[in-house]
């Protein structure tokens, strides 16, 4: 993608999770995110069908940076120590944008359009923190590990978002342990056997 067009759909991103931090999602327009990215209305839309679309970008370039970065783990890591790590990674991409985001949660429930681009969006998200972390994701199990990380990050999310610690004291914890309980329940689901691993 040439470095203009990435620049500007950066700052719409930008924009709009700003604009979404001063006056909650319900103060998010095209027009309010052209005002301040200074383009016309059809520069938005050759860039995006809609705001919510932006936020959908947003998750997909978090995680395309995430799984390009992967690959500093050592033998010793366990699936869920990789798991932990790469969803860590996420939480502290978000850091500068938690004001923005939260507000994105709270807009899900009166903005429909909204909650299904993000539902569409979350699949692909766990897909490629999976594969941050080197776990499969083909097939059945993949699916059902896609699934079930699903569920543990909203949980850890509705954590971070009023987690005020400087360190997410109260974020780590909550994820430690919800995978821990993964970690069990796919142990006896597969006879103790571990998450395989592998580079897809």
């Amino acid at each position: 993608m040439p470095k203009a067009k990435t620049a500007i759909r950066d700052k719409i991103i930008d924009v709009t999770l700003q604009l979404a931090a001063d006056h909650g999602w319900r103060g998010v327009s095209v027009a309010a995110i052209c005002e301040k990215v200074k383009i016309e209305k059809n520069g938005f839309y050759r860039e995006f069908d809609h705001p919510a679309a932006v936020i959908a970008a947003y998750s997909r370039k978090v995680s395309a940076d995430i799984l390009a970065a992967s690959g500093d783990f050592s033998e010793e890591d366990s699936p869920r120590d990789r798991l932990f790590d790469v969803l860590m990674q996420r939480f502290d991409a978000a850091a500068p944008y938690k004001a923005g985001l939260k507000a994105v949660l709270e807009g899900v429930r009166f903005d429909p359009v909204l909650g299904l681009t993000l539902a569409c969006t979350l699949p692909s998200a766990m897909k490629r923190t999976l594969q941050a972390a080197h776990i499969g994701t083909s097939g059945a199990p993949g699916i059902l590990r896609s699934k079930g990380l699903a569920v543990i990050y909203l949980s850890a999310l509705r954590v971070w978002v009023t987690d005020d610690s400087p360190d997410m004291a109260k974020t780590m914890p909550h994820l430690d342990k919800a995978l821990g309980r993964a970690e069990r329940l796919a142990n006896v689901i597969e006879r103790c056997s571990p998450l395989k691993t592998d580079h897809r």
